[in-house]
């Protein structure tokens, strides 16, 4: 992973953070269960970017409007989010960054994702598993394409379609547009992580 991407985990069952007077305003605005979310995390990301640029939380110029991507104003460099039920997984980077994560375990129709969403070539690598198998390993491809999709500053939701994970590589390309992006998975006991992320040249 390169050294200059800064990423945090954490539980989602932990104290809330403070977040600012303006993104407080959105409770009137959203369900109970939403807003408790943006409280949540608004308040680990704010947390964690503070340790990066040494500042308080609070003075992070971040515009985090419910249900948009968050960004920062006018401090350098990019954030990207992602969660499961248990799970918060932050990034932040010089340029841009994309990243997942996903319950390794997590229950669902592999094969129907896998018809749905994935390139011909990454359906053929994916049948040299065994049927036991194939859950996970088309999970670790949708964790890097997510993070892909993530990453591609300009988009619409069309465009996941597009995205392929060359895994031999470590890039995904999507080819109708030229864009090539290095891509990393790790894991853990429980959970795929993926990012997607260019060195500067």
């Amino acid at each position: 992973m390169p050294k200059e991407i800064k990423l945090w985990v954490y539980p989602r069952d932990l104290p809330y953070l403070q977040i600012t007077l303006e993104e407080r305003r959105w409770e009137k605005h959203l369900s109970k269960s939403a807003f408790n979310n943006y409280r949540y995390t608004r308040g680990y990301l704010r947390y964690s970017l503070s340790k990066i640029f040494k500042i308080h939380p609070l003075d992070v110029p971040l515009d985090a409007e419910p249900g948009k991507a968050p960004f920062l104003n006018s401090l350098n460099g990019f954030i990207s989010i992602s969660h499961t039920d248990e799970k918060l997984f932050f990034a932040w980077a010089p340029n841009n960054i994309g990243i997942d994560i996903e319950n390794k375990h997590r229950i669902f129709n592999a094969n129907s994702l896998m018809k749905r969403f994935f390139k011909e070539d990454e359906k053929k690598e994916l049948r040299k598993y065994k049927f036991s198998n194939i859950s996970k390993q088309v999970l670790k491809y949708w964790v890097i394409k997510e993070s892909a999709y993530k990453w591609q500053s300009i988009k619409r939701s069309s465009d996941f379609f597009q995205w392929e994970w060359v895994r031999d590589s470590g890039f995904a390309i999507h080819k109708k547009k030229g864009l090539k992006v290095k891509t990393y998975f790790q894991c853990d006991q429980n959970y795929y992580f993926g990012v997607a992320f260019n060195k500067l040249n």
